[in-house]
């Protein structure tokens, strides 16, 4: 999974781990030599998390991120989508404030229709369009590929659709070239009437 993003984070790069967890992510990208900061909305998972050696993590929601183009790339796998659809929005905003100029992100989000609470936890499911118009707000923001993936169940079934996003942060050249344009309309490498390619 993290294979494509890896590909565009020079090695040895700073990350952000958005909604750790446990810190399953954080210790995977410390093995590979990447200096890691990780933020829980859970005080248990901060805790959980900073048990691995090396691990720097911290007890932050996503309305309260503050950094300021700090990273070289940004991780939220299966975080965002625990807020509503409005609030994920507003998070992207900070989480893109957070990264550098041509800095990469990834999203995952689970694919579906609706919202639901399962085992006391909400989820925000999300299909194409929804994808589009999480990053399409933020004009610095490009889309540079999207595509679904299915986890494995419990017992070794298929378990969830997931929708996979990788997006980077525009340099300030290319804002200046693209001044004028339809920022909307400049982000949007997916067709919102097409299926996201696997």
């Amino acid at each position: 999974m993290a294979a494509p993003f890896l590909e565009l984070v020079a090695p040895s790069g700073r990350l952000l781990d958005a909604g750790c967890g446990a810190g399953r992510d954080t210790r995977f990208f410390i093995e590979r030599g990447y200096v890691v900061i990780s933020f829980d909305a859970s005080i248990g998972m901060v805790r959980k998390c900073q048990e691995y050696p090396h691990a720097y993590c911290v007890h932050l929601s996503f309305s309260k991120i503050d950094f300021r183009e700090e990273f070289d790339g940004v991780w939220a796998c299966a975080s965002l989508l625990h807020r509503p659809f409005e609030e994920a929005k507003s998070a992207v905003v900070k989480l893109a404030t957070a990264l550098k100029p041509k800095g990469i992100m990834f999203v995952s989000v689970r694919a579906g229709k609706g919202d639901s609470g399962e085992n006391g936890r909400y989820f925000q499911y999300y299909d194409d369009k929804m994808v589009v118009a999480l990053f399409a707000h933020d004009p610095r923001l490009e889309v540079l590929r999207a595509w679904h993936s299915t986890s494995l169940g419990p017992d070794g079934d298929q378990g969830n659709e997931w929708i996979n996003v990788l997006v980077k942060r525009r340099s300030r050249q290319d804002l200046r070239n693209i001044a004028g344009q339809d920022p909307a309309g400049s982000v949007r490498t997916v067709d919102p009437s097409a299926k996201v390619a696997s």
